[in-house]
C-alpha cells in the first residue's frame, strides 16, 4: 500500500462512523458514494491480510480482567471489503468495549 492510502485511514474511519445502524448512509447516493470510496481505499490497501480481533466488554470500572468476551472478528483475503459488526452488550447499556487484534494487514474499528 502507498503512503497516500494510509493516510487515507483516519478519512475512512470518519466516514464508517457516519453509517446508519442499518449499514447505509444519509441517502441512497450517499451510500453508492461512500461504498465506493471505502471500497476504493480497501482495493489499495488490499494485500496479505489475517487479522483477528477478540472483543470485550466491561459494564463499569477500569478491571479488565472482569471484562465479558463478546465474541471476535477475523480479517482475511476472503472477506477484507465485507463490513463486520458486532453487538457488544443491551442497547442502552454503559461501558466499555475493547478490540484486541493481531496479525497483518489493515482494519478500520468505530
Amino acid at each position: 500500500p502507498s503512503e497516500q492510502s494510509g493516510e487515507a485511514v483516519p478519512s475512512a474511519r470518519w466516514l464508517v462512523s457516519q453509517q446508519n445502524d442499518r449499514g447505509g448512509f444519509g441517502s441512497t447516493q450517499d451510500t453508492v458514494v461512500a461504498l465506493e470510496a471505502l471500497s476504493a481505499l480497501a482495493t489499495k490497501l488490499a494485500g496479505s491480510s489475517a487479522i483477528t480481533c477478540e472483543i470485550s466488554h466491561l459494564a463499569s470500572g477500569e478491571d479488565w480482567t472482569t471484562a465479558v468476551a463478546v465474541g471476535s472478528m477475523a480479517v482475511t483475503d476472503d472477506n477484507f471489503d465485507v463490513v463486520q459488526f458486532a453487538d457488544v452488550a443491551a442497547p442502552g447499556a454503559a461501558g466499555k468495549v475493547r478490540l484486541d487484534c493481531g496479525g497483518t494487514g489493515v482494519a478500520v474499528a468505530t
